[in-house]
C-alpha cells in the first residue's frame, strides 16, 4: 500500500499545528496519526467544515460535549450534536437546524451503530458531509461481537466520497478490513517520538513474573534501554506499560508490592463498547 508521510517537527504536539491540517480537513482514506492525544478529532471539530464523526462509545461523545459546553456557545461556536440511542431523530433535526440558522458548521458525533439512522435523516446530508471514523482499529476489536454493525458502517461508507479512518494503533494489510485496503494512507511521523520496546513473556504464573519485573525496576535495574530514533541516544525508560488480561491479577500484584507508592502506579482497563 502506498503511504504519504507527513513529518511533525520536534516539539510539535498537535496535528492542528501542521500545515497539512490547517484548513480543518482530514485526508481521505486511512490516517495513521502515530500517537494518541494529538488532537485528530479536534481538527475536525474546530475547523469550518461540516463533519460527522463516528466513535466506538457513548462516553467519548459525552467527553467531547464537556469540552465544548452548550452554555458557552457565545464565546465558542463549536457545539457537538450527539447521536446515540437516547437522542431521538427530531432532537437531531432541531440541533442541525439551529447550527445552520446561526451560521455554525454542523458537527455531529455518533456511535458506530447510529449510521443507518443518520442515513435516514435527510437534514444530516450524510453523503455530502465529510466523515471521520475515529479509533477505527476498534472496528476489528468489535467485529467478533458486533459484526453486523461493523459491516453496515463499512459497506455504507464505502460509497462515500470523503471518509477518514483515523487511529494511532497501526493495522497491517492482513488485519485491515477488506473495504479499506485500497484507500490512500497518510502517516504522521513524529520526529521526537520514542519507539516503545515490546517484550512478550509467556509465563505459567503471570503475577509472580510481573512482580519480579517490578522489583527489578524498583531497585534500579532497567528491563531494557529505550532509544531515541532522532539521536540514537539510549537511556533507561521513565515509564513501563504492562499488559495483563485480568483485573483480579492486577489488584493482587499491587497488593503484593507494598514498597511501591500508590501514586507511582496507574491502572487502565477497557471500557465496554456501547
Amino acid at each position: 500500500m502506498d503511504v504519504k508521510e507527513i513529518f511533525a517537527e520536534k516539539g510539535t504536539k498537535h496535528l492542528s499545528k501542521l500545515k497539512d491540517f490547517k484548513n480543518g480537513e482530514l485526508p481521505r482514506g486511512i490516517l495513521a496519526k502515530g500517537r494518541t492525544g494529538c488532537g485528530g478529532t479536534t481538527v475536525a471539530l474546530e475547523g469550518e467544515l461540516d463533519y460527522i464523526i463516528f466513535v466506538p462509545t457513548i462516553e467519548i461523545i459525552k467527553n467531547k460535549q464537556s469540552q465544548y459546553p452548550e452554555n458557552e456557545r457565545t464565546n465558542n461556536q463549536i457545539y457537538v450534536i450527539p447521536v446515540y440511542a437516547k437522542i431521538d431523530n427530531d432532537e437531531i433535526r432541531e440541533m442541525i437546524a439551529d447550527a445552520r440558522n446561526e451560521g455554525r458548521p454542523v458537527k455531529i458525533m455518533a456511535t458506530y451503530n447510529s449510521i443507518m439512522r443518520l442515513n435516514e435523516i435527510e437534514e444530516v446530508r450524510l453523503f455530502s458531509t465529510r466523515v471521520l471514523v475515529d479509533e477505527f482499529h476498534d472496528l476489528m476489536v468489535s467485529y467478533s461481537f458486533k459484526a453486523e454493525v461493523v459491516e453496515k458502517l463499512l459497506n455504507l461508507l464505502s460509497r462515500h466520497p470523503h471518509v477518514t479512518y483515523m487511529s494511532a494503533t497501526p493495522l497491517t494489510e492482513t488485519t485491515c478490513p477488506l473495504q479499506l485496503r485500497n484507500l490512500p494512507i497518510t502517516e504522521v511521523v513524529w520526529k521526537d517520538a520514542i519507539t516503545p520496546i515490546v517484550h512478550i513473556k509467556r509465563s505459567a504464573n503471570p503475577s509472580i513474573t510481573i512482580r519480579k519485573y517490578l522489583n527489578n525496576v524498583c531497585f534500579g535495574n532497567a528491563l531494557a534501554l529505550a532509544q531515541c530514533p532522532a539521536t540514537g541516544e539510549q537511556f533507561p525508560p521513565e515509564e513501563y506499560f504492562i499488559y495483563i488480561n485480568s483485573v483480579m491479577q492486577i489488584a493482587n500484584i499491587i497488593k503484593n508490592l507494598p514498597w511501591i507508592a500508590k501514586d507511582e502506579i496507574r491502572v487502565v482497563r477497557e471500557r465496554q463498547s456501547c
